[in-house]
């Protein structure tokens, strides 16, 4: 169930990205380009990663009154966060560069979506540490559906802004129709012995470990901003990662089906290599023919799917679906084990040291190849990355061994 619902939830997401690249002209589509990308970099701080940390200790608590509380802390605590990084935001938003100044309104817009995906991600980690996954896989599809209902209404209605509102108005709505689910009248408060620093550490570190990829790919739109590139050049590097980043849902579809498992063997090595061994092989053998066709007529792709307008994003789209299918291999898979076996530190330390590695490699690039440039140094940096990610969990399986 999970598992379908995540494909589900992709699949209404390359639908709703096809839409309103045909629907919202390329200029005000570079301004929500430039836009999203700063929301995806700040996301990974939202709420403090009270959600992931939610999901790792609450699988390890015994009680349904433990899991209640600590989702409530979660909720409470992340919530007076995300007010910060919104006034953080609005005051940013006055001093965007000339070039992507136009883009202050759709940035101020999403930047409210810090509340509601924060809501409705904690509520989805508590639906899974309870084992309902029933219900966590209805509210998926229901809050996949209601956002390409409210996509297509808007966007046809206010264009590019009504694109924005509805990015962030889905997850509200979708949290107000399962909260019922949560069954407070029936649970009481009970204490756990999570300490704090400890609990927001490791949804810090986990929420930076696990989006790595994206974080890369979605930065390079907002760099692309700060170095000067134009709306249309950003509009054409948002279309090149749009297939590329929608694949990435099959490893994380996986990796999120399997959260808890990881985290309850976490000390027996043999288990975890199995699974990535056999994860592997499986992984290789489903995705080597897709890709080397992707990859082989790019350019028709593009040009069946977004129009004769973005046929020229077919080089960049080249670039990161191969470092995306490298990322399948080692990065996506073994980055998430090592943050649900407890070293998210670990995932931090080597992505933090890749992203600023990134920024001059993508200043340097930028100015010999403009904007292709940005695709080919999130490729080295997605692939290199992942070859160190191989590396440390050998090191973690070598750790438990003794």
């Amino acid at each position: 169930m999970v598992t379908l619902s995540s494909i589900f939830l992709k699949l209404c997401g390359l639908f709703i990205s096809i839409f309103i690249v045909r629907f919202i002209p390329k200029a005000a589509f570079g301004n929500i380009a430039f836009a999203m990308s700063f929301i995806g970099i700040v996301s990974v701080f939202g709420g403090l990663g009270s959600n992931w940390s939610l999901l790792r200790f609450g699988a390890l608590l015994e009680s349904y009154s433990q899991k209640f509380s600590m989702f409530k802390f979660s909720i409470k605590n992340g919530t007076i966060f995300n007010i910060f990084l919104f006034g953080i935001l609005v005051v940013v938003s006055f001093f965007l560069p000339k070039n992507v100044e136009k883009a202050q309104v759709y940035l101020i817009v999403l930047a409210l979506g810090l509340f509601t995906k924060f809501l409705f991600e904690s509520l989805l980690s508590y639906f899974r540490i309870m084992n309902k996954n029933g219900i966590y896989s209805k509210s998926n599809t229901y809050s996949s559906l209601l956002l390409v209902a409210f996509t297509c209404g808007l966007t046809y209605l206010f264009s590019g802004v009504g694109y924005t509102v509805a990015i962030v108005v889905t997850p509200l709505c979708s949290f107000l129709l399962f909260r019922k689910h949560i069954l407070f009248r029936k649970n009481r408060r009970a204490s756990f012995s999570v300490p704090k620093g400890e609990y927001y550490r490791y949804g810090i570190y986990t929420g930076f470990g696990m989006v790595a990829n994206q974080l890369i790919i979605s930065s390079g739109g907002m760099l692309a901003g700060f170095l000067g590139a134009n709306n249309s050049d950003i509009a054409m590097f948002k279309v090149a990662t749009i297939i590329p980043f929608n694949l990435m849902f099959i490893p994380v579809m996986v990796m999120t089906t399997d959260f808890v498992h990881f985290s309850k063997n976490q000390d027996k090595s043999q288990i975890l290599l199995d699974y990535y061994w056999n994860y592997l092989k499986t992984i290789t053998m489903i995705c080597l023919v897709p890709f080397a066709v992707f990859v082989l007529f790019n350019r028709e792709f593009i040009t069946l799917l977004f129009g004769r307008k973005y046929m020229d994003v077919a080089n960049m789209s080249i670039y990161l679906t191969i470092a995306i299918f490298f990322s399948f291999l080692f990065r996506i898979p073994l980055g998430n084990m090592l943050s649900a076996v407890g070293k998210a530190n670990w995932n931090v330390v080597h992505s933090v040291i890749w992203l600023i590695l990134f920024i001059p490699l993508t200043t340097v690039l930028f100015h010999h190849f403009g904007i292709e440039g940005i695709a080919m140094s999130i490729s080295f940096v997605i692939i290199a990355s992942g070859f160190v990610s191989l590396i440390l969990f050998y090191k973690y399986l070598s750790i438990i061994k003794g």
